[in-house]
């Protein structure tokens, strides 16, 4: 007697093509790859079933050694497959002819031929007789003339065969989607005056295995229109859904587009974020207007996520309270009034990139004694220039701004051959400042100012911008770096003269 017993796991068998293998990729951070994949040569004819799924136009075939390629054909071949059941149900439909006992609840041990499954009834032929036993009644159920276990299946298969002579291998260069990598800082300012910086890297990994391979993180915006466009060599469309495809999109663009106070009242020992970690990344490469963070060795399955630490740094520091008031007037001649109320404050960090290499564009998290002070989104900067990166509202500086009406000169200017009439109005704008902290503070107030600014107190550095050819009035930035004492109360004045409508 033979006892078939269930497995529900499918086993396949191993269609007769060999396998890629990723030797390097390079990771942008919106889930695209550059991939490069190896095959190994097998005689004259080779077959391989994974076929990359590659973006148009990025996908190329070389080989190494003297492998010359004298075909490449992608095909549909007829695939048989190995399965066991996946469940009771399907293994007693495998099993209906064959000879077999049954230990039932209620009915005892039933032997005969499984003649037919309906639904949740067994029909037995039990030397002639024929019984229905109900399937909520069989408890076990044995198989006694060789059992069915597994079953062959046919389907399609798509695969890339090449035609080679000599020998070597093939490599596979292609953009596919699947791998990215999330970039993230961390600034330590557990020191009054120099802070630590830590740059880490998570690899989110879904295209597929790779061991030993090499990984490069890219820093950069590369121009890729058609990466959302699979390579017609690769994805098995028709011709006709190709074309309309690409009737249908035209040139995709942006396809390569490029993130709370916590507060407790215990401190503790500052935190080494990097210290734990030899270096990540044991080099470094830029190429034309692309960074890239290497690492050679890297195994990860397919859905495996990895943490790496890139870099550590230092750099001094200064503590800088800003404020960006906006401009009041829209469209170059229609005034709006300030808003009520004070101005958002900032608590921000003035340091430099002393890091060697450029950030790129990630969330960044300041730390003091291990405590989360705030978070801010860090933008690109180059090596050796100076950033800031906002840590907390400054809840405790009050800055309030209002604009007043001083003259207005009625029709002052009339364009010629239209309508347009404006009056020359003069604003005084004044900036009263509180800094309520028992320590002094430096501040920077950025505001935009539409009109001829005539006057300006606390000596800000006034850039003009350049005027629109339509415009009638000169738009300027003004920037004011104050220091204030703890405690002290400031007001600073500015005069502009437009013309409004």
């Amino acid at each position: 007697m033979i006892l078939a017993t269930l497995a529900l796991s499918g086993v396949f068998a191993q269609a007769p093509a060999a396998s890629t293998k990723i030797e390097s990729a390079a990771l942008f951070k919106n889930g695209y790859a550059m991939v490069v994949r190896k095959v190994s040569v097998r005689g004259d004819g080779t077959t391989i079933a994974d076929i990359p799924q590659a973006a148009l136009g990025s996908f190329w075939i070389t080989t190494t050694g003297d492998l010359k390629i004298e075909e490449v054909v992608t095909t549909q071949v007829d695939k048989t497959t190995s399965a066991k059941p996946s469940s009771f149900d399907e293994f007693l439909q495998w099993n209906v002819g064959k000879m077999v006992t049954l230990q039932t609840v209620s009915l005892g041990i039933l032997q005969g031929k499984l003649m037919h499954v309906a639904g949740d009834t067994l029909i037995l032929d039990r030397k002639g007789q024929i019984s229905t036993v109900p399937r909520g009644e069989v408890r076990m159920l044995t198989v006694t003339d060789g059992p069915v276990t597994s079953m062959s299946r046919k389907s399609k298969e798509r695969v890339m065969r090449f035609k080679t002579r000599g020998t070597g291998e093939i490599m596979l260069y292609g953009l596919e989607r699947g791998m990215t990598w999330s970039p993230a800082y961390a600034f330590d300012i557990s020191d009054d005056k120099t802070l630590s910086m830590t740059s880490k890297a998570t690899v989110l990994n879904d295209l597929g295995d790779f061991s030993n391979a090499e990984l490069r993180l890219v820093t950069g915006f590369p121009n890729v229109p058609w990466a959302t466009v699979m390579e017609p060599l690769l994805s098995g469309q028709s011709v006709d859904q190709f074309t309309q495809f690409l009737g249908s999109v035209g040139i995709p663009r942006d396809s390569f587009a490029g993130r709370r106070e916590v507060m407790t009242q215990n401190a503790a020992p500052a935190a080494d974020f990097g210290g734990g970690f030899a270096p990540g990344f044991s080099s470094t490469d830029l190429a034309e207007d692309l960074f890239f963070y290497k690492r050679s060795g890297v195994t990860l399955k397919k859905s495996d996520r990895a943490f790496y630490i890139l870099f550590t740094a230092k750099s001094d520091y200064t503590h800088l309270y800003t404020v960006d008031l906006p401009d009041t007037v829209y469209n170059n001649s229609e005034y709006r009034p300030m808003p009520d109320g004070p101005s958002d404050v900032w608590h921000s960090l003035k340091l430099k990139n002393t890091s060697g290499q450029p950030l790129t564009t990630a969330p960044a998290s300041v730390y003091k004694d291990g405590q989360l002070m705030g978070q801010d989104t860090l933008m690109y900067t180059p090596a050796d220039a100076e950033f800031l990166v906002k840590m907390s509202k400054a809840l405790d500086i009050r800055v309030e701004a209002t604009e007043q009406e001083l003259t207005r000169e009625r029709g002052a200017l009339r364009i010629p051959n239209t309508s347009n009439v404006y009056d020359l109005v003069t604003l005084q704008g004044t900036l009263s400042i509180r800094n309520f902290k028992n320590q002094a503070v430096t501040m920077r107030i950025t505001k935009s100012i539409t009109g001829e600014i005539t006057e300006s107190d606390a000596n800000p550095v006034i850039t003009k911008v350049a005027k629109g050819l339509r415009e009638v009035n000169p738009t300027s930035r003004l920037v004011w770096t104050l220091d204030l004492k703890a405690g002290e109360q400031r007001d600073v004045k500015y005069t502009s003269k437009l013309y409004l409508r």
